[in-house]
This record gives C-alpha cells, sequence and structure tokens, in this order.
C-alpha cells in the first residue's frame, strides 16, 4: 500500500503541473528531479513486488492444497450463467463459487493487466532511448498518455466508489482477509 500511494502522490502532480497543490507536492518532495527519482525508485519496486506476485501463478489449476483454486460451485448453478440470472433478478438464489466470483476475478484480472500496462509504458518513459533503438519513437509519447490515463483509472474509482459489484450487492468488504489473502 506505501508503493501505491507513493506512486500516486509523486506520480499525479507530474500529470497536472499547473494546478496550484501539484506546486506545493513538488516543493514538499524536494523539487521535481526528487520527486522524478521518489517515482522511478518506486516504480522499480512495485514492478518487483507484481512480478513476486504473479510468480505464485494465482491461474494455477490447483492450489498448494491440491485442489482447484477457482471455479463454479459442483452444486450451484454459478457455471449456467447463475450469476447473470441472480443480477438480473432472474433467480432467487445466490450463485455460489469455490472462492471468487467473476465480478472478483474481473476486477483482480483488471489489476493485473493495468499493473502491466502501468509497468510497460513506465520502462519506455524510464529509458526512452533503448526503447526507440527497438521500437518505434511514436511509442514514447503514447507511453506517456497510456501511463497517464491508466494511473487515473484506480484512483477515479477508488474516489468515486466505483466498482463492477454493486454496494447493495457486495458480501464482504474488500478489506477482508479473502480478499487479500486468497
Amino acid at each position: 500500500m506505501l508503493t501505491f500511494t507513493l506512486l500516486v502522490l509523486t506520480g499525479l502532480p507530474q500529470r497536472f503541473t499547473e494546478e496550484g497543490w501539484a506546486r506545493l507536492f513538488v516543493t514538499g518532495f524536494g523539487g521535481i528531479g526528487a520527486m522524478r527519482w521518489i517515482h522511478r525508485a518506486f516504480g522499480l519496486t512495485f514492478t518487483l513486488l507484481v512480478f513476486l506476485a504473479l510468480r505464485a501463478r494465482p491461474w494455477s489449476p490447483s492450489s498448494s492444497a491440491g485442489r482447484p483454486v477457482d471455479g463454479a460451485h459442483p452444486e450451484g448453478h454459478g457455471r449456467r450463467g447463475g450469476g447473470l440470472k441472480e443480477q438480473l433478478g432472474m433467480s432467487g438464489e445466490r450463485a455460489r463459487y469455490d472462492r471468487f466470483d467473476y465480478k472478483q476475478k474481473f476486477e483482480y484480472w483488471g489489476l493485473v493487466l493495468g499493473g502491466m500496462v502501468m509497468i510497460t509504458t513506465g520502462f519506455v518513459l524510464l529509458v526512452p532511448s533503448l526503447a526507440t533503438h527497438v521500437l518505434p519513437g511514436e511509442l514514447v509519447p503514447m507511453s506517456k498518455v497510456a501511463h497517464g490515463n491508466e494511473a487515473m483509472m484506480p484512483s477515479w474509482s477508488s474516489s468515486s466508489g466505483t466498482s463492477t459489484t454493486p454496494t447493495w450487492r457486495r458480501r464482504s468488504s474488500p478489506t477482508t482477509a479473502a480478499c487479500s489473502t486468497g
């Protein structure tokens, strides 16, 4: 959480340079050079943490306990569109899944793929001469736009309370042990 917070605190002021609050943040971090150094250091830390997390292979067909990681509950109706029927009000019972329902999976993979966009574009912005040695030069401004826009997605959704799971349908908060430990 510290890594993400510092990436936000050092990244947003670089995107909104003309805003008064951004100037205060830049000054508070010791100038734009220091802020960029901190942002890059925590970007590399974020990259390392993402790859360590993915090394656990969350998509593996079996967990360490020897049972399937996830899937529709055999006695449930999750496999046959039960989640959709539930959301449309066509089913009186809730779809049952082993661990995570499709909404939680959607959010998880959205974060993972968004993280990959941030990592990839961040490396292009970190070493543009190396990137353009192999790839076309248009990649650098495209990466700047993609990096800035992707950075706004989690901060927008968390501040607005947006989630793929409607508030009235949530069974647990995002901070429960099941969400953070699997």
